[in-house]
């Protein structure tokens, strides 16, 4: 576990090509000795140790404190798709607060310069009181797997589509992967074979 007080993630654009960066630090008064789980840990030189999640993690309930520096456009506004996690606390935009809240899960960033998006950052954020990688995860698939078998009854007289809405944004990357494989690994599914 590689566990810090700050981490810089680049913001790609989608043909790969790195705009800017996203840095996060513990704010200064924070307690690295509390008996909570580590706030921060950035596992960028070791990404195989926290695969399959994000290499940064952070965790729920917590804040931090971002700056976002721009290869270009540093004269436009900077704004993301999270205002409600990412709380700009400069007129230009490119510092402020980032607050978890009660959200658990991979979190994309969307950064935009004016009205351009230059490109996204990625990082999870764990739970509090759960392991995390194992725990809240198992969880997570129990819930779903349970609730997608209940929407599919297959002795129901009634029947069920499922469409995927590509306008919709899925709060998170592991939700869409906990209800696909809850669907394919369901009894329902292997009878449809």
């Amino acid at each position: 576990m590689t566990v810090a007080r700050e981490a810089t993630l680049p913001i790609m654009d989608d043909q790969g090509q790195e705009r800017g960066t996203l840095s996060l630090r513990l704010l200064p008064s924070r307690n690295e000795q509390a008996p909570a789980p580590p706030p921060l840990l950035d596992f960028q030189k070791a990404p195989h140790e926290a695969a399959p999640l994000e290499p940064v993690q952070l965790v729920e309930g917590e804040e931090y404190i971002y700056e976002i520096e721009l290869k270009t456009f540093e004269e436009k506004v900077i704004t993301t798709d999270k205002p409600e996690i990412l709380d700009a606390d400069s007129p230009k935009g490119d510092r402020g607060r980032l607050r978890t809240g009660n959200y658990t899960g991979t979190l994309p960033v969307r950064i935009f310069a004016g009205e351009l998006e230059l490109g996204q950052v990625s990082f999870e954020i764990r739970s509090r009181k759960l392991d995390y990688r194992n725990h809240y995860r198992w969880m997570l698939e129990n819930i779903t797997e349970t609730f997608s078998e209940i929407v599919m009854e297959r002795f129901a007289p009634t029947e069920q589509r499922f469409r995927i809405d590509q306008k919709q944004d899925a709060k998170t990357l592991y939700q869409r992967f906990a209800f696909l494989k809850s669907l394919i690994s369901s009894d329902a599914f292997e009878a449809s074979k």
